[in-house]
């Protein structure tokens, strides 16, 4: 369901309207976060959110806004303090954190979790829906 929502599988049957157009192909209207942390093993927690940011807003903040939303989005999840570290050095539950970062905010309309929300912690993508 969440892959038809985000316009990566087509529906077989019915189909998905937001804002009143058919969703048929992703789209910067949905961002997805899926449960898979896929952060770069060479890269550090900085450097992997980062490379995020700069692919979604790299034509449209300066070099100066895209590092400031960074540690922004950083210190959103609590993770400023293990901006240097890499993804071996950081727990599963960090890791996941880094994940939505970038994509909150980003003006997207829709923001889809391939994860279940629960409380375990205070840097659950679920903590950054609501704080968002």
């Amino acid at each position: 369901m969440l892959n038809i929502v985000a316009g990566l599988t087509p529906a077989t049957n019915g189909g998905v309207i937001l804002e009143g157009r058919h969703v048929n192909e992703p789209g910067p209207d949905r961002a997805v976060v899926f449960q898979n942390h896929s952060l770069l093993p060479w890269l550090t927690t900085y450097e992997n959110v980062r490379l995020a940011v700069d692919k979604v807003f790299g034509s449209k903040k300066s070099r100066a806004e895209r590092d400031a939303w960074t540690l922004h989005n950083l210190d959103l999840v609590q993770m400023t303090h293990a901006k240097d570290k890499r993804p071996s050095e950081i727990s599963g539950g960090m890791k996941a954190a880094c994940r939505p970062c970038p994509r909150a905010g980003d003006g997207a309309e829709v923001l889809l979790l391939d994860e279940r929300f629960l409380a375990r912690s205070t840097r659950s993508p679920a903590h950054i829906c609501r704080t968002r």
